[in-house]
């Protein structure tokens, strides 16, 4: 599969799993805190007492050095990985390892999808969706929505 098609794909696959949050107006509740957040690899400090605030709805993105800690930060918003000291809340919800109820309102597209080769685009999704326990005509539905918008209907029956 060309990379224009495996592209399309993860962006199918992100949208798929995640359900737009309504755009209520927000209260003065934080999307995103971040507390004196720091975190070690092998005693590497990688992120120092970093502090973060977000209070909008919307897409953001972290720029930097490779090293600088931006997947490091994103992890530990996602309840992936656990700071080393500092504390993170995603809509006034303490993040921890276990917290799915966070995962849900929240997307997060890591460098690498993992794609398995031998499934078709559309059994991928399906699996996906599966994991996530959607039912599978909500699955269905939805995949053929974001197929037809993403316009990559054509696509999803070539392997992975």
């Amino acid at each position: 599969m060309c990379r224009g098609c495996k592209k399309s794909l993860r962006r199918l696959y992100s949208a798929t799993l995640k359900q737009l949050p309504s755009r209520k107006p927000m209260t003065k509740q934080h999307i995103v805190e971040c507390n004196d957040i720091s975190h070690s690899y092998n005693q590497r400090s990688i992120l120092r007492n970093l502090s973060l605030t977000i209070s909008q709805p919307g897409v953001y993105g972290f720029l930097g050095v490779n090293g600088a800690g931006k997947s490091t930060l994103l992890r530990i918003v996602n309840g992936i990985l656990q700071p080393t000291s500092g504390n993170v809340q995603v809509f006034g919800q303490k993040v921890g390892r276990n917290n799915l109820t966070i995962r849900h309102k929240i997307g997060y597209m890591p460098q690498s999808t993992p794609l398995y080769g031998w499934m078709t685009g559309l059994e991928f999704l399906f699996f996906c969706a599966a994991l996530r326990k959607i039912p599978k005509r909500a699955a269905q539905e939805r995949i053929k929505e974001l197929a037809f918008k993403l316009s990559i209907e054509h696509i999803l029956n070539e392997r992975c």
